[in-house]
């Protein structure tokens, strides 16, 4: 079993102690969701490129493409070709089941209140602008 003191109680442990010594594994909920977002991570990386994920954290949310340009800082049409280029790769028939995408693979999170959550979304784009920026420099 996988235990993580620091997000458990005594009581857990003991639950977890049960299971396994049941012969049934135990993995603490807060290290599963790890997991399962490194999991996810991973395979994104793969998957996509860094301006790919960029734009499916934007468009996540249901912003068109005039929005996602905005913010991004990109054209429209550069916004479109992401789009369509995320679409074939995560294999998503629309736009509506692109942003269902975005929200189970974890890209993007809703909060109870409506709030629209992107996890690792500022620290990526700084990034992205950064070596943007450093493009420009050697033209």
């Amino acid at each position: 079993g996988l235990f993580d003191p620091f997000e458990e109680d005594g009581l857990a442990l003991v639950a977890a102690l049960q299971q396994v010594a049941a012969g049934r594994g135990y993995v603490s909920p807060a290290l599963s969701r790890r997991l399962v977002d490194q999991r996810i991570d991973g395979v994104l990386a793969q998957r996509l490129t860094a301006a790919e994920l960029q734009v499916l954290a934007v468009v996540g949310d249901g912003s068109d493409d005039a929005e996602a340009a905005a913010r991004l800082g990109l054209s429209e049409g550069t916004v479109q070709t992401h789009r369509r280029n995320l679409m074939r790769k995560l294999e998503v028939p629309t736009s509506a089941k692109l942003v269902r995408e975005a929200v189970r693979l974890g890209v993007v999170r809703i909060t109870a209140d409506g709030a629209v959550v992107r996890p690792g979304f500022e620290q990526m784009a700084a990034g992205w602008s950064a070596r943007r920026t450093e493009r420009k420099k050697t033209e």
